[in-house]
């Protein structure tokens, strides 16, 4: 009997754990994106284009702001959860009641249905504004109360992030914008490379407030003539940017047509999944912004041990490889000797590269030989082809002069 007494706390203590309520299966549709699950994060792009009762996809021609999941003020939100109370389910703001939903009992799926212009009015800093006249972030609590009143005793977190300032850069990027000013879309074998970003005013921020969270390049076949066709309805490809905001996580994209010219243009997709901020039409350069696959790109691909530069150095971003690559890349690949001699390179460097590889002697002398190689290209990537070539002429010369002078000297003693 004294062994039940000493144990009747921990039974009271287990009682107590089992009673705590818990909110779980949370799920959210109406939203321009949702992240996080069982306390989200709701996200909703608003540019004033979206009047109908679901998200709206606003990307259909032109070069104005969209989203391919707009909300606005008629769009219908649905909030579903499960609890392990009995209750009435409810979005609150505070005490406020933003909206309710049927009483459900415990571990059935409780529904709450609300309007975004519901939500929107609630923004502490924009109370009764429409929600494209709304960018900020603001927590509410979902959860069940059990005798309908203000008290939710079962609850979880929910914030709502509404962004419409895109609308207001829509069109292109100027000179005050905080967007993409210079890039490169340079060709593959049946791809293109993203190289070259430069960015504007605050990017990778959009004025001081909701980062970028995305690139995409729309594209259309033809040359800097034609990018007028490229829209916000073009082919495009995406993707996301790193942690740091402001590097694309790949960098380079498939499925092009070798031989097929093309033409492309940036826009940047905020948290929200508001797209603006297009490259102008009048800043297409068609030595950055048009490229034409070919099949000779296609040793591009990175991870290839079987030519002589990657060999010797026993990796491929090895920094004397990479500047290699890039020389090739822009100062060869651009023109049609220097197709010819990346063409003949990469049919006979692999033979010289299989003998190499596991020659620790042939990979030192084989270095010996490269640098050469590596100081041209260096500073051919600083100053071009031209002033390089005449740099070493003019070394040569005044080398050859000097050295006869020496002779002369020698000769007269």
């Amino acid at each position: 009997m004294t062994h039940g007494w000493r144990a009747l706390p921990l039974v009271l203590l287990l009682i107590s754990f089992s009673a705590n309520a818990d909110i779980t299966d949370v799920d959210v549709d109406g939203a321009s994106r949702v992240s996080g699950d069982d306390s989200p994060k709701v996200y909703g792009g608003a540019l004033g284009n979206c009047t109908d009762s679901e998200p709206c996809n606003t990307c259909t021609g032109g070069l104005t702001a969209c989203n391919e999941s707009e909300i606005g003020d008629n769009v219908e939100l649905t909030i579903t959860f499960k609890s392990t109370s009995d209750g009435v389910p409810k979005l609150m703001d505070g005490t406020d009641e933003i909206a309710s939903g049927t009483s459900v009992s415990a571990g059935n799926t409780a529904t709450i249905e609300v309007d975004w212009v519901d939500i929107c009015n609630h923004f502490d800093d924009d109370a009764g504004a429409a929600c494209n006249a709304i960018d900020g972030e603001e927590a509410y609590t979902i959860g069940i109360s059990e005798n309908d009143d203000t008290t939710l005793d079962d609850s979880t977190s929910i914030t709502f992030s509404i962004f419409s300032r895109m609308a207001a850069n829509d069109t292109v990027v100027v000179g005050g914008d905080d967007g993409i000013d210079g890039f490169t879309l340079f060709p593959g074998d049946e791809k293109f490379y993203l190289e070259d970003l430069d960015g504007l005013g605050a990017f990778p921020s959009f004025e001081d407030s909701n980062s970028f969270r995305k690139i995409h390049v729309f594209f259309d076949e033809g040359d800097c003539g034609d990018i007028a066709n490229v829209q916000n309805d073009s082919d495009l490809v995406s993707t996301k940017f790193e942690d740091d905001g402001e590097t694309p996580s790949e960098d380079f994209y498939t499925g092009f047509d070798n031989g097929t010219t093309y033409v492309g243009k940036i826009a940047l997709e905020d948290e929200a999944g508001n797209i603006g901020l297009f490259t102008a039409d009048g800043d297409c350069d068609d030595d950055a912004h048009v490229f034409t696959p070919d099949d000779v790109f296609g040793v591009l691909d990175e991870g290839v041990n079987c030519f002589i530069a990657t060999a010797s150095y026993e990796s491929g971003n090895h920094k004397t490889v990479e500047t290699l690559r890039l020389f090739r890349s822009k100062l060869l690949l651009p023109f049609t000797w220097g197709k010819w001699v990346t063409k003949m390179y990469y049919r006979y460097s692999p033979l010289a590269a299989n003998v190499i590889r596991d020659n620790p002697t042939l990979r030192w002398v084989s270095r010996i030989l490269i640098f050469p190689f590596y100081v041209y290209a260096s500073i051919a990537l600083e100053i071009g082809h031209t002033l390089t070539l005449i740099s070493f002429f003019l070394l040569l010369f005044f080398t050859m002069h000097l050295f006869k002078k020496v002779l002369r000297r020698e000769n007269s003693f």
